[in-house]
């Protein structure tokens, strides 16, 4: 634990930018690659069933898996099976971008990770996004998409997409 922390309590944003990475971590591990059903359940951002509109280019944040743009307007589109839908962003100190996520081509929020503490080891923090599409079922699939409605200084970083719509393997 930071030591900080121990002796002040953190601020709100400091902890909203925990749990979101937290989040992110704990979403993505428990969303299986492969359903029992033979389905994928989740999707990095470079994976051939995300389609791209506007230049992206991989990420220098996430490279295994993550993509960045600097273009307003550029998206990235995935679907997903369930009643919720999750998108991993990544983002470091100097992120100042915005992303609107769209489910089912209505707007779902816009979002702006922020990364308050820098670390000892690493500079590059996860930011999850979680959105309950109500009345939807396990089954049903949805389109996401995200937008870079504002690159910033930084540029948009998109790492996956995944929906909780899966037969859990055994």
């Amino acid at each position: 634990a930071n030591d900080f922390w121990a002796y002040v309590p953190p601020p709100a944003a400091a902890v909203s930018a925990v749990q979101k990475s937290l989040l992110a971590c704990v979403a993505w591990l428990l969303i299986p690659d492969t359903s029992a059903d033979g389905t994928h359940p989740k999707f990095n951002a470079q994976d051939v069933s995300v389609s791209q509109a506007g230049v992206w280019t991989k990420s220098s944040l996430n490279p295994a898996m993550g993509l960045t743009t600097i273009e307003t307007g550029d998206s990235l589109t995935a679907t997903v099976a369930g009643s919720t839908a999750y998108v991993g962003l990544s983002s470091t100190v100097q992120s100042n971008y915005t992303v609107d996520v769209l489910v089912d081509g209505e707007l779902a929020g816009q979002y702006t990770p922020t990364n308050l503490l820098s670390g000892n080891y690493t500079q590059t923090i996860p930011y999850g996004i979680r959105i309950a599409v109500p009345g939807s079922a396990p089954s049903v699939s949805h389109s996401v998409k995200v937008v870079c409605s504002n690159p910033g200084a930084s540029g948009c970083s998109v790492d996956w997409f995944g929906g909780n719509g899966f037969a859990a393997p055994n």
